[in-house]
């Protein structure tokens, strides 16, 4: 495993995982800026993701995804919390990768359903998923964006202790 020596740490994961949350806390405990990049799509377009995508549907959201994350290699110290899909695609991982650390936030179909049922936020890949048909679902998306995230230089099981469990996991001190 790489010892943690970048400037950019990216936390990727499925939705629900509690990238922007771990990595949030991770930016304070380390001293880096913290960025979400589903936020500053947010920001960027003046509405939420879930909008976005029926408004514009997935393919601008990607597109818009692909921009933001050829922006992110250019920050200084920072954590970086990217949207669940975004290191699913050979290029954004290979970006991810070699701009930065990527540790992945890895958890089993009912943890994230457990999850995503007490979320605030509507995620759009769950739109009209009812709780019946959600794990199936998110085995299926976990299925197809696994070979992505386990290309993470380190995997992290959910749920984690603590941020200091984290990182000592990736070798940077405690």
């Amino acid at each position: 495993m790489p010892v943690l020596n970048s400037d950019r740490i990216y936390i990727i994961g499925f939705m629900g995982s509690g990238k922007s949350t771990l990595g949030r806390r991770l930016a304070k405990v380390l001293g880096y800026n913290f960025i979400d990049t589903d936020q500053i799509i947010e920001e960027q377009v003046g509405m939420s993701i879930s909008e976005l995508f029926r408004q514009a549907g997935e393919k601008s959201f990607r597109e818009m995804e692909t921009r933001i994350l050829r922006e992110t290699t250019l920050s200084g110290k920072a954590v970086i919390a990217t949207g669940g899909g975004m290191p699913c695609s050979d290029e954004h991982i290979l970006l991810i990768n070699t701009h930065g650390i990527s540790i992945y936030l890895e958890a089993n179909s009912a943890f994230l359903k457990q999850r995503l049922l007490q979320g605030k936020r509507q995620r759009p890949l769950m739109a009209g998923v009812t709780e019946d048909e959600m794990e199936g679902k998110i085995k299926k998306l976990l299925n197809d964006r696994e070979p992505f995230y386990k290309q993470a230089h380190y995997t992290i099981p959910l749920p984690v202790e603590s941020v200091e469990t984290l990182i000592k996991s990736i070798g940077l001190g405690g």
